[in-house]
C-alpha cells in the first residue's frame, strides 16, 4: 500500500487526469441511465440535419458508449503511466488527451439527453 501511495505521489498529474476522465465518463453514463431507465420508446442516439434521425437505440446502446469511454480512459491512463518514466511530456499530453476524449463522451451523453 505504501508503494502505491509513493507511485501516486510520483505521478500526481497522471493519476489526477485519470480520475477526472473517469469522473466525466461515469457522470455522463449515470446521468443518461437515470434519465432513460424507464424509457419505453427508442432513444435518438444520432441526429443529422440533412438526413434527420440516423440511429436509434436503448439503454443497452448507451451502456456501449459508456463502456467505450471507460476503455479509452483506462488505456490512455495505462499508456501515460508506461511513458511517464521515459518522456514526461508525452505522458502529460496523453493525460490531457484522455481528459479531452472523456469530455467529448460526456458531451455526447448530454446531447443525447437534450435531443430526447
Amino acid at each position: 500500500m505504501q508503494a502505491f501511495a509513493h507511485h501516486i505521489r510520483k505521478y500526481p498529474w497522471t493519476y489526477g487526469a485519470f480520475a477526472f476522465s473517469l469522473a466525466l465518463v461515469l457522470t455522463g453514463w449515470i446521468w443518461s441511465y437515470m434519465m432513460f431507465r424507464d424509457a419505453t420508446t427508442p432513444i435518438i442516439l444520432h441526429f443529422n440535419s440533412f438526413s434527420r434521425i440516423n440511429q436509434i437505440g436503448g439503454v443497452r446502446e448507451l451502456a456501449g458508449i459508456g463502456t467505450l469511454g471507460l476503455t479509452v480512459a483506462i488505456l490512455d491512463f495505462a499508456l501515460a503511466l508506461v511513458l511517464a518514466d521515459r518522456d514526461r511530456t508525452i505522458s502529460y499530453l496523453l493525460s490531457l488527451l484522455g481528459i479531452f476524449v472523456s469530455g467529448l463522451i460526456f458531451i455526447a451523453f448530454a446531447v443525447i439527453i437534450s435531443v430526447n
